[in-house]
């Protein structure tokens, strides 16, 4: 039985990947199971700041003495993300997922120095075992859907048209790619419908970094591109061709949200859909949705539940671009025949017949709730991995005295981790103010400023009036020279401190401003042409200026990592340097005695 599971994945992006490895997580905090997040990936903030803070909490979870590694990447990326774990687990697992008939090379021998691969579908459990991967390491666990979000009750707001859209919306979003079928899905439609139909396709497309344009001698243009992608399959020069709305901008996990709530139908023609996650939520909105009758969405999309594209029966090469920009990934692969047919009869079926549309949607809705929910989903896991659950006592906040006395003590031991922990676990079953005050203080103490700034903000949001959160978070920014933004924070802590706290805050406030002027004047007296370079983070902790405000700097951050026999407050223990800060006006600091570290935590 392990103890919990660390899971390693881009909990923090907003594709989809991300999106899955926060369902899986989800799923799993949801019933109890200890699980500690290790971001693999980039931080984008279209994901949402409730959603950010959960995960950034459970970055601290006590996953016990014998955990399960569970790596959320691409195949070749498994080994290189577990480097980033220095904790012995019990078992090592790769969590992962491809599209076509086959997997790429490379990735066999990746999947089979793992104890275990996880897959979402029967259809890759085949193509796994077909291109080598051990069949006794492949398990398959689906994909789930939050359906506490995802509902037909949810308070979300749609998505707001123009008035000038047609009432019927189809919706498509993907990333634009010559795997998702996009030019099928025009030619399609376009020759299907007339201006006369009172139908739209709404096209939501991501540009990723990696999509290589049919005409890379010109500006790229989407509009254009879908035009060169259709070029002999679609007249675009008809007066009578069908409504077609582009978005092309980020939309948040709630904005999202509400572009489907204001679409009546789903329809994708990925040709190689390895799950099809955007499908799914569709269809736990009580709406209807259509896929190709092939691939991954064949493990929960069927006859009664979705409108199917069905293939001829017969596997042609893959794109050739793809084949020729991503030769690693595709080369030789194979994926179903589609006609174009095919996908008018469906678009039309949907379109035209509502009973249907309705009939499907219902049991879509039914199909999601008994079996795809995140929790739903964790249970698989549970049951594989024999996870023990914590008990509901332990995940109950402790007495805000008790929980203070006792963070108060693994600061006083040097404990920043066990008492980071503690304090995560507490925020995640009620948040308070002067909780994520703490917890921020000990992230700090743990080297990592960035989340402590975060936790400082948090505290504030929800007291804008607590003025040792604030004391705090105008502090750290001195500490990262951010000192215009510092000052509202320190005006506001030094009207609650005593009179010689206040010399101290005074002090800083008058550094920031000075810092603030001098910056405001160096930018009016250059030139307009002349860039200058800000100092990294690195250049800036190695050279100190000149004179007081340089030193407080590196000083400030030391102060939260010093000096602290007892916990108490930041600008208290300020006041046991106030000597030194009279001495910097003159003199360069002393080295800080980094042995013997020790933060000043806690309101």
């Amino acid at each position: 039985m392990v103890t919990g599971i660390i899971w390693v994945g881009p909990v923090f992006d907003r594709g989809g990947y991300g999106n899955v490895s926060r369902n899986y997580v989800l799923g799993l905090h949801r019933l109890g199971i200890p699980v500690k997040t290790v971001n693999w990936g980039e931080a984008h903030p279209e994901i949402g700041p409730a959603t950010a803070r959960l995960f950034t909490l459970l970055q601290d979870t006590d996953v016990g003495p014998e955990p399960a590694l569970v790596v959320h990447s691409i195949a070749p990326g498994f080994q290189a993300a577990e480097q980033c774990i220095s904790q012995p687990v019990a078992r090592r697992i790769g969590c992962t997922i491809f599209e076509t008939d086959r997997i790429p090379p490379d990735w066999v021998e990746s999947c089979n120095r793992m104890d275990e691969i996880w897959v979402p579908s029967q259809f890759n459990r085949e193509t796994f075992a077909g291109a080598g991967v051990q069949p006794d390491k492949l398990r398959v666990i689906p994909y789930g859907v939050d359906t506490r979000i995802f509902t037909p009750t949810t308070p979300a707001a749609p998505f707001r048209f123009d008035s000038s859209v047609k009432s019927f919306k189809f919706l498509y979003t993907l990333a634009l790619d010559y795997r998702k079928g996009l030019d099928r899905l025009l030619e399609a439609y376009c020759n299907e419908f007339t201006a006369w139909d009172d139908v739209a396709l709404v096209l939501k497309v991501y540009i990723p970094a990696w999509f290589t344009p049919a005409d890379r001698s010109r500006p790229f243009n989407l509009e254009s591109e879908l035009k060169r992608s259709t070029a002999g399959k679609v007249d675009w020069s008809r007066d009578d061709l069908p409504q077609l709305v582009l978005l092309n901008q980020l939309l948040t996990q709630e904005e999202l949200l509400g572009l489907n709530l204001a679409c009546d139908a789903y329809v994708s023609t990925d040709r190689a859909n390895g799950w099809g996650v955007p499908c799914q939520e569709m269809m736990a909105l009580g709406k209807p949705a259509a896929t190709i009758n092939w691939s991954g969405s064949t493990e929960f999309m069927n006859e009664h539940n979705s409108f199917l594209i069905q293939p001829t029966g017969r596997l042609i090469p893959v794109d050739e671009r793809l084949q020729r920009t991503r030769p690693a990934q595709y080369k030789n692969h194979q994926w179903a025949e589609v006609t174009v047919e095919e996908v008018r009869g469906v678009l039309r079926s949907i379109f035209s017949d509502r009973k249907r549309r309705e009939q499907i949607a219902a049991r879509a809705l039914q199909d999601v709730r008994t079996h795809y929910t995140v929790e739903k989903v964790a249970h698989h896991i549970v049951d594989a991995l024999h996870c023990r659950r914590q008990t509901p006592a332990a995940v109950q906040p402790n007495s805000s005295d008790a929980t203070h006395r006792h963070v108060a003590q693994l600061f006083q031991e040097e404990r920043y981790q066990e008492a980071a922990a503690l304090l995560s676990q507490t925020l995640l079953a009620q948040e308070t103010s002067d909780g994520w005050n703490d917890w921020a203080t000990a992230q700090l103490a743990r080297g990592r400023p960035r989340e402590a700034e975060q936790g400082y903000r948090r505290a504030l949001e929800l007291d804008s009036l607590n003025n040792q959160a604030a004391a705090n978070l105008g502090i750290l920014l001195v500490s990262k020279e951010k000192f215009g933004e510092a000052i509202p924070f320190l005006e506001q802590s030094a009207t609650s401190v005593d009179e010689q706290q206040r010399a101290v805050i005074a002090a800083l406030l008058a550094e920031c401003r000075k810092k603030q002027e001098d910056s405001t004047m160096q930018t009016a007296s250059n030139k307009t042409d002349v860039q200058v370079q800000a100092p990294t983070p690195e250049t800036s902790a190695q050279t100190p200026s000149n004179g007081l405000g340089g030193n407080i700097t590196k000083l400030i951050l030391d102060t939260l990592t010093q000096h602290a026999e007892a916990i108490g407050v930041i600008t208290t223990r300020l006041l046991a340097l106030q000597s030194q800060l009279d001495e910097m006006a003159g003199h360069a600091p002393a080295e800080p005695n980094q042995t013997s570290a020790r933060p000043v935590p806690l309101s």
